[in-house]
C-alpha cells in the first residue's frame, strides 16, 4: 500500500510540473516564406519563384501571393512569382499575403563579365538553419538544433544537447505554432537526454517548411522546450 502512494506521489509531481508549464494560447502571427530563394541572376535569366504561406495556427493553406520588385528595371516579377533579370544591379524582392510578408536581395549580374558556366541562375543554397534551444517549462533543456539539406533532410542536436532525465515521453516536432503539434511534424522520441544526436525528416518537408522546433511531453500534452530556426 505505501509503495503505491509513493508512486500516486511521484506521477502527481511530476504531471503539475508539465501542467505548470501547459500552453493555453494556440494562435500566432501568420507567415509567408519563399520555399526556393535565390541570390544572383544573369540579365536575360528567369527563376519561377514559390511562396509558402501558413496561417495563424502554424497550418499551410494556398493563399493569393504578392510579389513585388523594388526596382522594376533591374528585376522583374509577375503576379505568379516568375522573376525576370533585366539589367545589373540589386532588387528586394518581396513576396506578402495580408500583413504576412518576407524579403531577400537578388543580385543581377552581365553575362558579359562572368563565366556563364558557373553562374547560370545561381540559386541559393539552402544551408544550415540552426535554432538555440531555450525551456519553457520547469524542467532543463538547452542546447542547439540545426537544419540540415544533407543526402536528405536532418534534424542534428549538437554536442551541447542538455535535458532532464527524468522527462517522460519527450518527442521532437518541426512546427509553426509552438502551442499545438496539432499541424507539426512529428521527428520521434528523443534518443538521448544529452550529446549529439540526428533525426530523420520524411521526404517531400523542404528546410523552409517549419520556423520551430518543439520538445514536447508527449504523455501530458505540453510544451518543454523550443528553438526558431534562423534565417
Amino acid at each position: 500500500m505505501g509503495r503505491l502512494i509513493v508512486g500516486f506521489l511521484v506521477a502527481g509531481l511530476v504531471l503539475s510540473n508539465c501542467i505548470g508549464t501547459d500552453i493555453v494560447e494556440d494562435f500566432v502571427e501568420a507567415r509567408v516564406t519563399v520555399a526556393n530563394k535565390i541570390e544572383v541572376m544573369l540579365v536575360n535569366d528567369q527563376y519561377q519563384l514559390e511562396g509558402l504561406y501558413f496561417d495563424n495556427t502554424g497550418a499551410r493553406q494556398s493563399a493569393d501571393f504578392n510579389w513585388n520588385s523594388s526596382d522594376p528595371a533591374v528585376l522583374q516579377i509577375d503576379e505568379s512569382g516568375l522573376v525576370t533579370a533585366l539589367m545589373p544591379g540589386t532588387s528586394t524582392v518581396t513576396a506578402s499575403v495580408n500583413e504576412a510578408m518576407e524579403s531577400f536581395a537578388v543580385e543581377v549580374l552581365d553575362p558579359a563579365v562572368v563565366d556563364e558556366d558557373s553562374v547560370r541562375v545561381i540559386q541559393a543554397m539552402e544551408g544550415d538553419r540552426t535554432a538555440e534551444l531555450r525551456t519553457v517549462s520547469s524542467y532543463q533543456l538547452e542546447g542547439t538544433a540545426i537544419l540540415r539539406n544533407q543526402d536528405g533532410l536532418r534534424l542534428i542536436l549538437t554536442e551541447d544537447f542538455e535535458t532532464s532525465e527524468a522527462l517522460p515521453g519527450l518527442y521532437i516536432y518541426l512546427t509553426n505554432n509552438t502551442a499545438s503539434v496539432a499541424n507539426a511534424q512529428e521527428l520521434g522520441e528523443v534518443t538521448a537526454a544529452s550529446g549529439q544526436q540526428e533525426y530523420e525528416i520524411p521526404q517531400g518537408i523542404r528546410i523552409n517548411d517549419f520556423s520551430h522546433v518543439l520538445f514536447y511531453c508527449k504523455p501530458f500534452r505540453v510544451a518543454v522546450g523550443e528553438g526558431e530556426f534562423t534565417p
